[in-house]
């Protein structure tokens, strides 16, 4: 019997690489992955083709590559066929390099596993800093199973980020038009599918997935090895978070926002964090603790107490840095986004493991983790 042939479809920093590695530790289940365009994996359809390309000359001629492309995914589903489904990622885009793309998955009774990120914000963010000539400029990997050091951008405000917006969300509605009517679908939120404390799929999404795929419901063993290398909170990713929420505060993309009534409250803030975080990251650390200073003195936000506390550490105040962090952790009343981002700010700073330890510590307890040997 062959297996199930399915088809993960997604714009690009979606959630579907770790989608991917969580079918994939599910035993009846083979992913490949993106097919295109590597040439890296034999699995790769690039590289099938350049086989079939030296056995005859002929099939490099571009109008016969619809129907080589049918004859790859007929062998990636043979070669699984001790599997009891077959999936391959394809990304919008690559979806349109090809003429009729879809409509020979079509063909082939794939199904969809169509995944959307709602916060397209985030999404743009984490797309623009893995574009490659970013990640080496930040050396910082694509995927990951470690904390990474966190880095700020600006992005788009005004009516260039409402455009922006109106841009991808048209996007992805065509998509979703274009699959519902013409496969059996499974559409899944980037915000519901990953369940932090498992490091695997939502249950109950993962089972509706099963069903789609007609593999036997399994619990054990199943979960990603993969470590998400962005915050989670906008107003860690954006260096410029004051302006974005100044641009999308009462539109209907306010909800993008990490907390829209009380963001627009805190603009002096975020902008005073905005501009400690400069000074951090050229280590005027005096300009950037007056900065912290009187953000504390303006808000009960934990970040600039957090900030203040790592300030301290690296300069060797050590019991007044681990009491500012302490502060800080309280302050976030168990928000594990917030924790999170502590965690991989100590893991990342550059501070020695005995200087970062016990506000690691602090950290690590709220989170309910135990501290490493």
């Amino acid at each position: 019997m062959n297996p199930t042939p399915f088809l993960v479809l997604a714009e690009p920093r979606s959630g579907t690489t770790f989608l991917n590695s969580v079918l994939r530790s599910h035993p009846d289940i083979v992913v490949h992955g993106e097919i295109m365009p590597g040439l890296d994996k034999d699995s790769d359809f690039h590289h099938w083709w350049a086989g079939r390309v030296a056995e005859n000359p002929e099939d490099i001629l571009l109008p016969r590559v619809p129907y080589l492309f049918s004859d790859y995914l007929a062998w990636l589903q043979a070669e699984a066929k001790d599997a009891a489904a077959v999936g391959v990622d394809v990304k919008y885009y690559q979806a349109e390099w090809m003429p009729h793309m879809l409509e020979i998955f079509q063909r082939r009774d794939f199904k969809v596993l169509h995944v959307v990120r709602r916060n397209l914000l985030k999404r743009y963010i984490s797309a623009t800093l893995h574009v490659p000539t970013m990640r080496q400029k930040l050396d910082r990997p694509m995927h990951t199973g470690h904390d990474v050091r966190q880095v700020r951008i600006p992005v788009p405000a005004g009516p260039e980020l409402i455009q922006l917006l109106e841009r991808m969300t048209a996007n992805v509605e065509r998509y979703r038009q274009l699959v519902a009517a013409n496969f059996d679908v499974l559409e899944m939120a980037y915000e519901d599918m990953v369940d932090p404390a498992a490091n695997s799929v939502e249950r109950g999404l993962l089972e509706r997935v099963y069903d789609l795929l007609g593999v036997k419901n399994r619990e054990a063993g199943i979960f990603s090895t993969m470590r998400k290398t962005n915050a989670n909170l906008l107003r860690h990713l954006c260096a410029n978070y004051a302006q974005v929420v100044e641009t999308l505060h009462g539109t209907p993309w306010q909800d993008l926002l990490d907390s829209p009534d009380y963001d627009r409250d805190n603009a002096a803030v975020h902008e005073m964090v905005n501009q400690a975080w400069e000074h951090l990251s050229k280590h005027r650390l005096d300009q950037a603790r007056d900065l912290l200073d009187q953000a504390m003195a303006a808000s009960d936000m934990p970040e600039p107490h957090f900030l203040s506390g790592l300030t301290s550490l690296v300069l060797g105040l050590r019991d007044q840095g681990i009491e500012e962090v302490g502060r800080a952790v309280d302050m976030a009343k168990g928000d594990r986004d917030i924790l999170n981002f502590y965690r991989i700010m100590l893991n990342t700073s550059g501070l020695t493991e005995q200087s970062a330890a016990p506000a690691l510590e602090l950290v690590q307890a709220a989170l309910g983790e135990q501290p490493a040997d």
